[in-house]
């Protein structure tokens, strides 16, 4: 990913996600096409499920 690809992928929830570095804001977000606003990142909807699980 280029430099100025990075910088506008990381906004919204992705500006101060630790986990950035990994996936840098591609295959693991759903983004609006016109405007690249992040519609669903996967990360969070693990997160959401494990906790899900824990309080079972």
């Amino acid at each position: 990913m280029k430099n100025t690809e990075t910088a506008t992928a990381k906004t919204g929830e992705c500006e101060h996600c630790d986990m950035f570095r990994y996936c840098e804001g591609n295959g693991l977000h759903l983004r609006d096409e016109k405007d690249g606003e992040l519609l669903f990142c996967h990360f969070n909807r693990i997160k959401e499920g494990e906790k899900q699980i824990e309080n079972a």
